[in-house]
């Protein structure tokens, strides 16, 4: 993990936090929700700007090729959480609006975080046991930020502590399995691919929840 992301991760953490907290609570809770990951998205591509040195986004992205049996393995991964989130959706379809705006989200957190998170803070190469351990560390705890969010119905969580437990667990096995992947793999396009997924998942099933007045 490069040393010198630290100060500016934990600055962006506070400011993560204050716009879920803030923003919610000024408008309407899923408008906000989506403009605090939209200062997300801005923060994570000024930091892959600030230190990528020499590297392309392209090269960031770049995986080699994965085995047939490992394609798989991480469809199947989409299909088992595909069986928690698509009920809720079937059971209240958000307007063709806000499906569109949760693929595009999908699309762009998938693909920024990973960049950042398996590219831009890891150094070239396979990743070293100290790497991989402060970055799904502070992987994870940037999802606590959300949790400041108010007013916003959280798929499959009846208490914000369940919730808690189910974003920051879930937060952890993705760090996990994408650091698993990056490191396999020498670059961030294959996590890349499985991060869109899984935010495809749970941002349809936040959208259905949370229907816009």
């Amino acid at each position: 993990m490069q040393r010198q992301i630290l100060p500016w991760f934990l600055a962006a953490l506070l400011l993560l936090a204050a716009a879920f907290y803030g923003l919610t609570r000024t408008m309407t809770p899923l408008i906000g929700y989506i403009l605090a990951l939209a200062l997300y998205w801005l923060i994570l591509t000024a930091l892959i700007l600030r230190f990528k040195d020499s590297r392309s986004f392209t090269s960031l992205l770049h995986s080699r090729p994965a085995p047939l049996i490992l394609h798989i393995g991480l469809m199947l991964l989409l299909l088992a959480l595909a069986t928690v989130s698509i009920p809720m959706v079937l059971a209240a379809p958000p307007s063709a609006a806000l499906i569109s705006v949760a693929i595009i989200a999908a699309l762009i957190n998938g693909t920024l975080e990973e960049t950042f998170w398996r590219g831009v803070a890891l150094p070239p190469g396979p990743v070293r046991a100290p790497d991989f351990a402060a970055n799904l560390i502070l992987f994870t705890l940037w999802h606590v930020t959300t949790l400041f969010a108010t007013g916003i119905i959280r798929p499959g969580a009846d208490s914000l502590s369940s919730h808690a437990t189910s974003m920051l667990t879930g937060a952890f096995v993705l760090g996990l399995i994408a650091l698993g992947l990056r490191h396999w793999s020498s670059g961030a396009g294959l996590a890349a691919r499985l991060h869109v997924g899984v935010n495809l998942l749970a941002f349809t099933a936040l959208a259905a929840t949370n229907p816009l007045p």
